[in-house]
């Protein structure tokens, strides 16, 4: 069999074994990828997971660490998707629910100042008679 053959049938094994990732796919793609790290670092991207197309990538030309780099790709996807992303939106939920309550907090203040000084305004204005005061409105 040849090594995308192998791939897909470790991928299999691994989805029945844990239950998961049954969406993903795995394409062996051999290659020499780079990737920047954030800590100034250049290293070989070994594979990676696409989380759009789900699919997995697998750039090593060796088939044990082909299937090395796909069980570690399959874990980490496992990973994020059942520990790390139910916090990213829970967080995304209560900041949003944040944002809202200090907007509509926000307007009721600004409401509340505005109030006041319309009815400073008023005030002035019948103080220099330029409003009249408590006399009701005709009809011309």
């Amino acid at each position: 069999m040849d090594v995308q053959t192998e791939l897909e049938i470790v991928l299999n094994k691994l989805q029945i074994r844990y239950g998961r990732g049954k969406e993903l796919h795995v394409e062996w793609k051999p290659c020499t990828k780079k990737k920047s790290e954030s800590l100034g670092k250049t290293m070989e991207l070994r594979g990676e997971v696409n989380k759009e197309n789900r699919m997995i990538y697998i750039y090593d030309r060796d088939y044990e660490e082909a299937v090395h780099t796909l069980v570690h790709e399959f874990f980490e996807y496992v990973f994020d998707l059942h520990l790390i992303s139910p916090y990213v939106t829970l967080y995304n939920q209560m900041q949003k629910a944040m944002e809202q309550s200090f907007m509509e907090n926000e307007y009721y203040n600004k409401e509340a100042i505005i109030e006041i000084f319309t009815e400073l305004e008023i005030k002035k204005m019948k103080e220099n008679k330029e409003v009249k005061k408590n006399e009701k409105p005709t009809k011309n």
